[in-house]
């Protein structure tokens, strides 16, 4: 029932959602995760990194979405993870809906950004790292 609410929500709102879970995730994360998820959040890094040299938009999408599932899975909140799964279909698909790369290198920056925060356990760097991602997408969802 979630994920059909979802789709029909208003994109700005479905950001606002998503910053407010994504902000808390990534303060918890930081001071919660352990050497298994970092490797995990490097892996999806690599991953998007790998996609987008190679211009393969649905593969990026798709790691994309496992960096900020992994993200939510460091924090080591249950309910926050249940809750992020219901929504990562529609960033998924909102992530495909831009159909091109054009400010993929900001958004891998962001999301470097944001794993070192993570690895550094420093929670103030991390939600704004979240800020700049999600501020990003605002202004294209404008734009369009």
């Amino acid at each position: 029932m979630i994920r059909k609410v979802i789709e029909h929500t208003d994109k700005f709102e479905s950001l606002e959602v998503r910053y407010a879970l994504e902000r808390e995730a990534a303060a918890l994360a930081a001071l919660r995760r352990d050497e298994e998820d970092l490797a995990a959040l490097r892996t999806c890094l690599d991953q998007c990194r790998q996609a987008a040299v190679q211009q393969d938009f649905e593969a990026y999408a798709h790691w994309d979405v496992e960096f900020h599932k992994m993200v939510i899975a460091a924090s080591h909140n249950q309910l926050m993870a249940n809750l992020y799964n219901h929504i990562s279909e529609a960033l998924q698909n909102m992530i495909l809906e831009m159909k091109d790369l054009k400010n993929v290198d900001f958004y891998l920056d962001s999301h470097a950004l944001l794993y070192q925060a993570i690895a550094d356990q420093n929670g103030h760097q991390a939600e704004e790292a979240v800020r700049l991602y999600i501020d990003k997408a605002r202004t294209q969802e404008e734009h369009l």
